[in-house]
């Protein structure tokens, strides 16, 4: 009998997704992004979307930018891939995870 994949089950190998009884990770490491001065002279503000895979250690292995101002994206990208988060377990064992995090750009 053929059964239809579960959404959470990765592939051999790959990250699971975060939702369901997968939880986020929990951020261990935060590193401000760099607001670009051209962007904050030119008044541009906005969040950028990543999309990151978290590693089996908590590392940032991957990230790149879902949506965002292309102002913006390089520096929220340099400042994701440098936070760390508790690792991801699944049945007890440290995965590798695919989640969407949001950096948002505000001039005060």
């Amino acid at each position: 009998m053929l059964r239809a994949a579960h959404p959470q089950v990765p592939a051999p190998g790959g990250p699971v997704r975060v939702g369901g009884d997968i939880r986020p990770p929990k951020r261990i490491h935060y590193v401000a992004p760099d607001y670009p001065k051209a962007a904050r002279d030119a008044g541009i503000q906005g969040a950028v979307v990543i999309e990151a895979t978290v590693d089996r250690d908590g590392a940032v292995a991957d990230a790149h930018v879902v949506t965002g101002a292309p102002e913006l994206n390089d520096a929220a990208l340099a400042a994701v891939r440098q936070w760390a988060y508790t690792p991801t377990l699944l049945s007890g064992v440290p995965v590798d995870v695919l989640m969407t995090v949001t950096v948002v750009f505000a001039i005060h």
